[in-house]
């Protein structure tokens, strides 16, 4: 590709193009839904263009997203590793812990 040639992105799935429902009348929650899906689809197509040494302002973009996501997957799945056991076990068993190791109740 020629030097200053810009690539364009192939156009977004139709799925994804035309919400459901009209986005003034969608809550916050669907509104943040319906944008990352259209990030991803973008990042997806940005990634999937190819290499191109010779445009180094798509390649600068293209390795700017694939070092964030990448950051991002480290950062979720630090977090998912960090995350308390699930809980389980007795009654008995915590009150074995609780109580020092013994679940008998001393005598006075």
């Amino acid at each position: 590709m020629a030097r200053g040639a810009k690539t364009a992105l192939p156009a977004p799935a139709a799925e994804t193009a035309v919400p459901a429902k009209p986005f003034a009348d969608m809550s916050q929650g669907e509104r943040m839904s319906h944008n990352a899906n259209l990030a991803l689809d973008f990042t997806r197509q940005l990634l999937e263009l190819p290499f191109d040494p010779e445009n180094l302002k798509l390649l600068g973009h293209q390795k700017d997203a694939a070092l964030t996501l990448i950051s991002q997957q480290i950062r979720v799945e630090t977090e998912r590793l960090r995350a308390p056991p699930a809980r389980g076990g007795s009654v008995e068993e915590f009150y074995r812990r609780y109580d020092g190791g013994s679940s008998e109740e001393s005598e006075p």
